[in-house]
């Protein structure tokens, strides 16, 4: 009956995350010259919104969040003092996400096609961690948590669709940790506080 349960619970926050995320923002991001693109995004409610680069080894280049819920968010990037290269575009509306390739020419900045993604959603549940991912591009996921001291928990979670894990935290200790769920690429990152 347990098993029910948490199978129906899973499913519903899987059709939430979708429900949600078929009322899609609009999302555009175009050249202005040589070094310069202009981020647009717009939403009819107040959303969270954040912005993220990353090269080609997966550093963070840039990264940006909101500070509170909004309906737009405008903004101009400046390419000029990145290296010439290719790059990741992350861009986040609530639960989904928008990643485009940025190639960084001599005399241009190139923006590739958008690949849209549903964020992961995570839940703590007493000492237990609930993790439901759609995974509909068939990725192979591996989970990370990280405490202020380094790597506490790691684990595959292979590449099915949808993925759904429980993990049991009670041998933990309380504080601060980062969790991620990553593949060759994604990376989604968690705040849990124990």
């Amino acid at each position: 009956m347990k098993t029910k349960t948490i199978s129906v619970a899973i499913f519903a926050v899987a059709f939430s995350v979708l429900s949600n995320a078929s009322e899609r923002p609009k999302m555009n991001v175009q050249p202005i010259d040589a070094d310069r693109f202009l981020i647009s995004m717009e939403t009819e409610n107040t959303s969270e919104m954040e912005v993220s680069i990353y090269d080609n080894q997966g550093n963070t280049v840039y990264a940006s969040q909101a500070v509170k819920p909004a309906t737009t968010y405008n903004r101009i990037f400046d390419m000029e003092n990145l290296d010439r290269g290719e790059y990741s575009l992350k861009l986040k509306v609530n639960d989904l996400i928008s990643v485009r390739k940025l190639t960084v020419a001599e005399n241009e900045v190139a923006i590739g096609k958008a690949e849209e993604l549903v964020a992961p959603f995570f839940a703590l549940n007493s000492e237990k961690l609930d993790l439901t991912h759609l995974n509909l591009e068939n990725e192979n996921y591996e989970l990370q948590i990280y405490s202020k001291d380094g790597l506490v928990y790691k684990t595959a979670l292979g590449n099915t669709t949808p993925i759904h894990a429980r993990f049991d935290l009670s041998r933990i200790q309380a504080g601060d940790y980062d969790v991620l769920l990553n593949s060759s690429k994604n990376n989604f990152n968690y705040r849990l506080v124990k």
